[in-house]
């Protein structure tokens, strides 16, 4: 998982407060213990997500962030299973943590009023610390 701030691109609806460009890279591999079938072959992704950014004096952009890199670590951000989009089986597939991977007017974009508390609701039901629990994202000179 790579992030990046963008400070000259802008969500739907969020104007003037850049935006977290998340990259999640997984690649190809054999199924473990905890997926539907041990040993077997699964097709890897590449997606890109888009979190709007900090306004003045309210960071919940970096907070959201922050959280979603430690379900990433914690491997509750995608699964294996069938792909919603193409009906193959054994791919890598969003699990069930609402992400966006358009920056304007979609289905799976921006604006959406709702985003924010969605993603924490979600989160908070899988267990993911809050923000102020988990390391900066900022790595360390």
């Amino acid at each position: 998982m790579t992030i990046i701030w963008d400070g000259r691109k802008h969500c739907g609806g969020y104007q003037h407060c850049g935006t977290f460009v998340l990259t999640y890279t997984i690649p190809a591999g054999k199924q473990s213990l905890c997926h539907h079938f041990p040993g077997k072959p699964f097709t890897g992704t590449k997606q890109v997500a888009f979190v709007p950014g900090d306004f003045p004096g309210n960071d919940r952009g970096h907070q959201l962030v922050k959280r979603l890199r430690s379900a990433f670590l914690s491997g509750l951000v995608f699964d294996v299973g069938t792909s919603l989009t193409t009906g193959k089986a054994n791919q890598v597939v969003w699990a069930s943590i609402t992400h966006k991977s358009k920056k304007t007017q979609n289905i799976h974009g921006f604006p959406d009023p709702n985003f924010f508390t969605n993603c924490n609701t979600e989160l908070d039901s899988l267990g993911v610390p809050q923000a102020g629990d988990l390391p900066s994202l900022r790595k360390s000179p």
